[in-house]
């Protein structure tokens, strides 16, 4: 029930002023504008700013412009208008003569004036509205000389759309012009705009526009995209409206070139340059469906050509390009989209919204975030007798919009204006936005024939130009060498260093030269041949180093086998290969089924010096393979890549001068020969006469033992995978060591590059498919790095960020990666379908190129950023997620030591997102709380889309046998574990659950409702919560407490408590709103309303270890209980809070009329030994005292109070003039409708019981008498007040709190004060009290 207010009556009329001459509605588009300011706060306000200049040269009379100015402004209700506090009401005022913002530059210098005329600009464009109070418009003349003025209008968008420029300049230029001819202006009526908003309420209400939601309903039906152009920086979870605008101007040769065009397509000249530009997105976006915002000016298609206010619709057209054809057909094809859009534009943006059921975001424009606009003639039949005049218009420096696209015509020409908001977007660009965008148009006026995928976002010599820079990497190095002959070469430099250690066991150059060609005569003598296949599936001592350099010098090629994977795997590789050997070890176990011979490892070594230690004799041709290394395949099968010695060498060749090798280094050695990186650690230092510090698997897999091998064995230089050096930091590595460190194999997050400098010498990321030969692109990370590259390619390699044609993309252009080069491996042994697939005869140059499936652009540095798979991106309802970024806010957060986060396919076919946390054992037992708290921080910083739908604790991230995070055991966690049911959609299938999802839909107005579904999150509030329960009585006979919602808010829950008949319902009045928490907890007593429904909003922002009751009045459970006293109602919630908490302390809160019962629960607890912490009134006025005066004493208090009653509404009325005007009406509608026996009830007579309940309260209120409480009260008292009080300072509060009160004032109202945006404000005062007693009390 709402809080009744006691109206003031005051012979007042508001109408017979002369100030107010008309009250009306608002039209929808004018509510949204209304909205967006209000949540967006100023920078909102001001990016609706209409703002134009006006740069007139010539005689100017300044009296007539000042005359006709006031003449515009009384021709148009709109610029005299104003809205209500509520956003429902316009208020359009009696016109008064207004007067124009003269400034005098004349006497200033040409460079003070440039200045000067900037500064009023950005002033212009920068000023907030008062959207209540007015006035909405501006007009500013600026005197440049005695012949050159510059006259500025500033509008706000909620009275004037762009259509209503061109009315008023058009309007003032006939007006000014008649005066100055000494004629009678000749205008015909102008059409208004409260006209409009009742034409168009009645529209809404019509077969018409039954039909409009229809056609846009279908436009959407089967898919809902979201248009995602990728950002320069990341989204912020709150959207800011910071923009710049950058201007563009097109040459009129390319305009009148594309208007020739479009009339040779029959297409209009706008027509054409919006499918132009959505062509432009398909290209830049890579997003096969595109939608773009276009406003329509309602006044066109209602006949209100001159009509001057906010009609605007904007609707999003959406379409799909198909990248084949030719855009003429293309442009043929959105031609009659586009037209058949425009038949169906009288619909507002918000109730489009609510058609297609698409929520609003709060990190983003919803459905359109890029809005393009074409303004043709905006300055058309403008004439100002005797003064030529160039128009533009002031560029905002706030925007609704991420991108805001608009051309506009005027006389001097087309300009194309970028405004765009600068949180996400960096000039450099938009520039090139706007160059690939007039390059497009350049195309197709050359040939509208082309196809969309011939279509080049580039400059040909300026993209060949980049491309020769970036790919500039020609360097020599021995490439007719085999590796194992270099390795040779750098033995007899360094014969007695030691070249590799494990554990005690050391092998020195000398030795591992000679040994390995022993094991090659080995291998000869068993027949093996240049060209064989032969498995490793070995443990890692030094004689793996030995078995590998002993196959290759024999000429044959190994295949890496890790001994831990499953037989079955291992036995398809060897058949795959037809491996003619297989090399295993009598320490493992598993028998394989295999043609090929096997041999054991220690057989093999213990012969050795059977064999002489001479070169085998191989044929060393650098094109023979070295290895066959077998990844995943997307057939289920792995998949063997082949690669040469030819490509090892040319990376090694690199990596000894990146990040560079040298006989001082020791390297560790961690990573299984399974996973390609491994020969980085193997191979690479034998090239420099460096040591290898061989880790056994065991401390391969432990950070403790890791960390201590790097130390003890004065480690300089040591490569991972991402994973690997975030264990190794969870296990305490926290001193910097003189250590090189290589982050390969996955993506290095800025959180884990700063982490590893700060612990390091220097940090390499480095990047590569093992189709490519291990790393492929590579650069040394700074600590000024922002933005974590996989920098540029390796010596002898290509890389090119290519479209799904094969066409180069320019820089900033988000595309796949493609590599060429020496590093590329010959293809997959055996696959030859797959190996067309992937590796695709070379464009640009001789030899393949191989296809990566990963994504990436070119950025500024010419840098390449790699941005993750093109075929498993997450995205969540079409938006594209960074997981990393989600991480990133998770590792900040003291209790989780690592994180991974990802997301699985659901069974409703949606991505869940999931996050894998790494915490200690003691966290296992408060874990469900740590993830609310978890997600309540991630709610602040992102948006609601990002916020992961379940967090899965483990002890240690899962690792593959390569160091990497093993997804799949990830994802067979999340499986089994039981997701949060509130996240799946589940249908109504029980009679109970499909009753009350009926009266959900209904009520709520959804087009559908889960099981799951809570009752807050869909929009419920008190006022339906009622509703809700006195439907479920009627249906079901079952009379349930409102209360219930709270610990039942989603239907299967409130179903299943209706369902179970024969249990009792334990009514109580202690609602637990949020009963989790440590601290002292908060008892919130009840307004006039009589539930706490109100209140439950805290629980976003309150303290989370702050518990929260709410406390509702005895009676809602229908039972009707009698009460006799405000002291009897509170030894009954005293009861119930005993009940629950029977120790204390206690915080008490009482709202309204809960105040009076809050004050009485505290004496009543004090008096039975308990603490009561803090005692609080939120708006409480003590106004029964005089009840108990006398008649007289009465009269002459209501006598003394009418002198500054009226003060008070005077005050009031200049303050907030249409607010109290509504009041003041309201509560003479009331009056007169009770005095005539027509009093309206606010709630239905279903609900009468409330009213009786509340009957109740008001009278043992009126007979209570109040006493001084003998410790501090705190009043919470609200900025905004309508109504008269005898003390607005004190509330009457003074007498009775002789130890102290504490004032803490409240934005908003009496009621507004817990709703956005002041709810926020108000939790954090009251927490701010809430801690400074708890803290008074423990001392």
């Amino acid at each position: 029930m709402p809080e009744q207010f006691n109206y003031i009556p005051v012979n007042y009329n508001p109408f017979a002023d002369a100030e107010i001459e008309q009250v009306g509605f608002t039209n929808e588009a004018q509510k949204e504008i209304y909205l967006s300011s209000l949540i967006g706060g100023d920078d909102a306000n001001r990016a609706y700013n209409e703002s134009f200049a006006l740069d007139f040269q010539g005689t100017l009379n300044t009296d007539h412009l000042i005359a006709a100015v006031n003449d515009l402004v009384k021709r148009h209700e709109a610029l005299r208008s104003t809205l209500s506090a509520d956003g429902n009401y316009v208020f359009v005022s009696q016109f008064k003569p207004i007067l124009i913002n003269m400034i005098d530059l004349s006497g200033k210098s040409d460079l003070n004036k440039v200045e000067a005329l900037s500064a009023l600009a950005v002033e212009n464009v920068e000023r907030p509205f008062d959207l209540l109070n007015g006035p909405l418009q501006h007009f500013q003349l600026i005197k440049l000389t005695e012949g050159y003025y510059q006259f500025c209008i500033t509008a706000h968008h909620i009275i004037a759309d762009g259509w209503s420029v061109g009315v008023m300049l058009q309007d003032l230029g006939k007006l000014y012009s008649a005066k100055v001819s000494g004629k009678a202006a000749v205008l015909g009526p102008a059409p208004q705009m409260l006209q409009y908003a009742k034409e168009e309420l009645a529209f809404a209400t019509t077969k018409a526009h039954a039909e409009v939601q229809s056609y846009w309903h279908n436009q959407f039906k089967n898919t809902r995209p979201q248009f995602d152009l990728k950002t320069d920086f990341p989204r912020p979870a709150q959207r800011s409206y910071k923009s710049r605008r950058d201007d563009y101007p097109l040459e009129q040769s390319l305009k009148e070139a594309v208007q020739k065009m479009a009339r040779q397509q029959s297409a209009s000249f706008v027509t054409t340059l919006l499918t132009a530009f959505e062509v432009l997105l398909y290209k830049i976006s890579a997003q096969r469906d595109i939608i773009i915002g276009l406003p329509a000016a309602g006044q066109a298609v209602t006949d209100n050509a001159g009509l001057v206010g906010h009609c605007v619709n904007l609707l999003p057209l959406k379409s799909s390009p198909d990248g084949r054809i030719p855009f003429s057909a293309y442009l043929k094809q959105r031609k009659s989209e586009i037209l058949e859009a425009f038949e169906h534009q009288q619909i507002t943006f918000g109730t489009l919204l609510k058609t297609l059921n698409i929520p609003r975001d709060p990190s983003r424009v919803t459905l359109v975030p890029v809005v393009f606009n074409v303004d043709l003639g905006l300055d058309n039949d403008v004439h100002f007798e005797e003064l030529t005049y160039r128009l533009y218009s002031n560029p905002r420096h706030y925007e609704t919009f991420e991108l805001f696209v608009n051309i506009s015509d005027y006389q001097s020409g087309l300009t194309v204006e970028w405004s765009y908001n600068t949180a996400l977007f960096l000039p450099e660009t938009i520039q090139q936005f706007h160059a690939q965008f007039k390059l497009i148009l350049e195309q197709l006026t050359n040939n509208a024939e082309t196809t969309l995928n011939e279509l080049s976002l580039f400059d040909n010599t300026a993209l060949k130009t980049l491309s020769a820079a970036l790919n500039n990497t020609t360097k020599s190095y021995p490439k007719t060498m085999p590796l194992h002959e270099l390795i040779r070469s750098t033995a007899g430099q360094y014969p007695e260093k030691t070249a590799i250690s494990f554990g005690q066991q050391q092998l020195s150059y000398r030795e591992l030269d000679r040994r390995s060609n022993q094991f090659a005569q080995a291998l000869q003598a068993k027949g093996i041949q240049v060209g064989d296949k032969i498995g490793l599936a070995i443990p890692r001592t030094e004689h793996m180093l030995v078995a590998l350099l002993g196959i290759m010098k024999v000429g044959a090629v190994f295949l890496p086998l890790d001994p831990n994977y499953p037989v079955a795997r291992i036995t398809y590789i060897l058949a795959d290969v037809s491996a003619q050997l297989l090399i295993s070890s009598r320490t493992n176990q598993q028998v394989y089924e295999t043609d090929a011979e096997s041999l054991f490892l220690e057989d093999l070594i213990a012969e050795l010096e059977q064999y002489p230690d001479a070169m085998v004799r191989a044929v060393n041709n650098p094109d023979a393979l070295i290895y066959i290394l077998h990844t995943s395949g997307s057939t289920g099968q792995p998949k063997g890549v082949e690669v040469k010695h030819q490509s090892v060498v040319n990376l090694f060749y690199w990596m000894l001068e990146n990040p560079g090798i040298g006989p001082a280094d020791r390297l560790l050695a961690i990573t299984s020969i399974s996973f390609d990186i491994s020969y980085v650690e193997l191979f690479l230092p034998l090239l420099a006469g460096a040591e290898i510090i061989l880790a056994d698997t065991e401390t391969a897999k432990d950070g403790r033992l890791l960390l201590q091998l790097m130390e003890d064995e004065r480690i300089s230089l040591m490569q991972a995978t991402p994973a690997t050096w975030n264990m190794l930091i969870n296990s305490g590595w926290q001193r910097k060591l003189p250590i090189r460190l290589i982050c390969g194999g996955e993506a290095l997050s800025i959180d884990l590059a700063k982490a590893l400098l700060k612990r390091s010498n220097a940090l390499w990321n480095i990047y590569g498919p093992t189709e490519t030969t291990i790393y492929t692109i590579g650069k040394q990370i700074s600590e000024t790095d922002t933005v974590i590259t996989i920098g540029q390619p390796v010596n002898n390699t290509q890389v090119y960020i290519l479209d799904e044609n094969l066409q180069q993309l320019p820089q900033g252009s988000i595309g796949e990666i493609y590599i060429a080069g020496d590093n590329l491996a010959d293809g997959y042994i055996n696959k030859p379908e797959l190996t067309a697939e992937r590796f695709l005869p070379n464009p640009f140059g001789a030899g393949n190129l191989y296809k990566t499936g990963d994504l990436g652009r070119l950025l500024p540095e010419a840098e390449i950023q790699c941005l993750g798979r093109s075929d498993h991106q997450i995205k969540i309802r079409g938006f594209r997620i960074e997981p990393e970024e989600i991480a990133h806010q998770l590792v900040e957060m003291p209790d989780l030591k690592a994180v991974f986060v990802d997301g699985i396919q659901a069974a409703n076919d949606d991505i869940r997102l999931i996050a894998y946390v790494v915490i200690d054992d003691a966290q296992q037992n408060t874990f469900e709380e740590n993830v609310s708290i978890w997600k309540k921080q991630l709610k602040a910083v992102l948006p609601e889309y990002m916020i992961p739908h379940q967090f899965i604790g483990l002890q240690e991230l899962p690792l593959t046998p390569n160091g990497k995070i093993d997804k799949k055991k990830l994802e067979l966690l999340a499986e089994t574990s039981q997701p949060e049911k509130e996240d799946v959609f589940v249908e109504a299938h029980t009679k109970a659950q499909k009753l009350i999802a009926a009266i959900w839909k209904d009520l709520l107005a959804l087009d559908k409702v889960s099981i799951h579904d809570n009752f807050f999150e869909l929009g419920g509030h008190s006022l339906i919560a009622v509703s809700v329960m006195v439907r479920i009585e009627n249906e079901t006979g079952v009379r349930l407490p409102i209360a219930t919602l709270f610990q039942n808010s989603t239907i299967e829950k409130l179903a299943s408590f209706i369902e179970t008949k024969d249990v009792e319902i334990k009514w109580s009045s202690l609602v637990p709103i949020k009963p989790s928490g440590a601290k002292t907890p908060v008892y919130i007593i009840h307004g006039s309303g009589l539930n706490v429904f109100m209140f439950h909003s805290m629980v976003n922002y309150l303290d989370p270890e702050r518990p929260l009751y709410g406390i509702q009045a005895v009676g809602l459970d229908g039972s009707e209980q009698a009460i006799q006293s405000i002291e009897h109602i509170a030894s009954i919630y005293i009861s119930d809070m005993l009940a629950e908490n029977p120790d204390g302390p206690y915080a008490l809160l009482g709202y309204s009329l809960g105040g009076m019962i809050a004050i009485e629960m505290a004496k009543q607890l004090k008096a039975m030994g308990k603490t009561v912490t803090m005692l609080g009134m939120i708006d409480t006025y003590v106004d029964n005292v005089e009840l108990f005066d006398s008649p007289g004493v009465k009269l002459l208090k209501k006598i003394w109070r009418q002198i500054p009653k009226l003060w008070f509404i005077l005050k009031s009325f200049i303050k907030y003039p249409k607010d109290t005007i509504l009041y003041q009406l309201n509560m003479v509608k009331n009056r007169f409708k009770k005095l005539f026996g027509h009093e309206e009830k606010m709630i239905s007579s279903e609900q009468s019981f409330q009213e009786r309940i509340y009957a109740k309260y008001e009278d043992v209120y009126g007979r209570y008498k109040l006493s001084p409480y003998d410790d501090v009260i705190h009043l919470f008292k609200v900025k905004k007040r309508l109504y008269f009080l005898d003390d607005p300072r004190y509330l009457g509060w003074r007498p009775f709190a002789p130890a102290g009160l504490k004032i803490h004032n409240l934005p908003g109202d009496h009621k507004t004060f817990i709703q956005p945006p002041f709810e926020k404000r108000f939790v954090d005062i009251l927490d701010q009290v809430l801690n400074a007693t708890d803290t008074h009390v423990k001392s």
